[in-house]
């Protein structure tokens, strides 16, 4: 049982460790914040691992893990008013060709730090590339919702980065 345990933990983090690392991103605030949600949403699955029933592919249950964890840990921080260590800056080298799709990512991630939690979850995931009917699956709606909720998040990203662009 441990080692089927195990084997499901690697093979999840080979094939899907940069889309949750991802999903923790969004969530943070300071950038040494990603890799402490990533370490607790690591933590949760390994734990819930045993609990896994297949009735999901292993991938879109993890990613309800990370969003529920993340989520989480986010109103933790907003609730408590907890001092943020924002005077640390990490400035990454980039190169010139990159600080466009830098900044566009950039601007992206802050508006998608202004949508209510529910939309949020929903970009994220079809971000990683999830089909509706996954999404539906992880979020709990249904995929004609989950198609409508997607085209409204998308007229609000748009209004959001319009003006960033300009």
């Amino acid at each position: 049982m441990q080692e089927q345990i195990e084997s499901q933990l690697k093979r999840l983090l080979n094939d899907h460790k940069q889309s949750l690392y991802r999903i923790c991103k969004v969530y943070a605030v300071n950038p040494m914040e990603p890799k402490d949600l990533f370490q607790e949403v690591i933590i949760e699955i390994w734990r819930a691992l045993p609990r896994y029933k297949e009735d999901a592919k292993l991938h879109t249950w993890a990613y309800t893990i990370a969003l529920r964890v993340c989520s989480r840990k986010k109103a933790q921080y907003d609730k408590k008013d907890n001092l943020r260590l924002n005077a640390l800056t990490v400035i990454p080298v980039s190169l010139p060709q990159e600080d466009e799709v830098q900044e566009r990512t950039k601007a992206l991630y802050q508006c998608i730090g202004h949508l209510a939690e529910k939309e949020r979850q929903l970009i994220i995931l079809h971000l990683e590339g999830l089909a509706y009917r996954d999404m539906a699956s992880v979020s709990g709606i249904t995929e004609n919702h989950v198609a409508v909720k997607m085209k409204r998040i998308r007229k609000k990203l748009l209004a959001c980065l319009t003006p960033k662009s300009k």
